[in-house]
């Protein structure tokens, strides 16, 4: 079998035995979305939501927030195994230097869109609208993948570079404040 393949799979196990950053940014986008719902929900009645409901507005961040949290786990990964020492023996070994960034990269990038298709069921169960069907719900997944390619590159790309695990989640600690300089919880009109 392809090595290159074997990492992936190793890297797919891994993130099933130990999955605390996707739970994690599952679990954080889902409490953003029930909490700011609840807390500033009612306004979903104003003109500026178009009879749409605030759920349907503030959704999109949820996905967001979904991939900065699941999608730092490619640097987290990396770092076990360059403590480990694992990294250093797959270095000198003949599997090309791309498939050791890339195999944990792609983990983050299938639990992201995985949650992602939880995220949008639980979405259409509380009644969000999708104007376009089917159509809407494959623009958020591909809109998830490329966040979720964006931010596990990133967060691997820095510890590889740097090999300091706090320099990788840093990529979460720099998205997340840009959220709140938005427009994201309230139309701008």
């Amino acid at each position: 079998m392809n090595s290159n393949i074997l990492l992936i799979q190793r890297a797919i196990i891994k993130l099933i035995k130990q999955p605390s950053a996707p739970l994690m940014g599952f679990g954080m986008s889902l409490f953003f979305l029930v909490v700011y719902n609840a807390g500033i929900g009612g306004i979903g009645a104003l003109d500026a939501f178009a009879g749409k409901g605030y759920l349907s507005f503030l959704f999109p961040i949820a996905i967001i927030s979904l991939a900065m949290g699941s999608s730092a786990g490619a640097g987290q990964t990396l770092n076990a195994d360059m403590q480990s020492g694992y990294f250093k023996r797959l270095y000198f070994s003949p599997v090309s230097r791309w498939a050791l960034v890339i195999a944990p990269m792609i983990a983050d990038i299938l639990s992201s869109l995985f949650f992602t298709a939880t995220l949008l069921g639980i979405g259409a169960i509380f009644g969000i609208t999708f104007r376009f069907g089917i159509l809407s719900i494959l623009g958020i997944l591909l809109l998830s993948l490329l966040w979720s390619v964006t931010l596990s590159g990133f967060s691997a790309g820095i510890m590889i570079r740097t090999g300091q695990p706090q320099s990788a989640a840093i990529i979460t600690n720099a998205v997340f404040p840009l959220l709140f300089l938005s427009t994201t919880f309230l139309p701008k009109d």
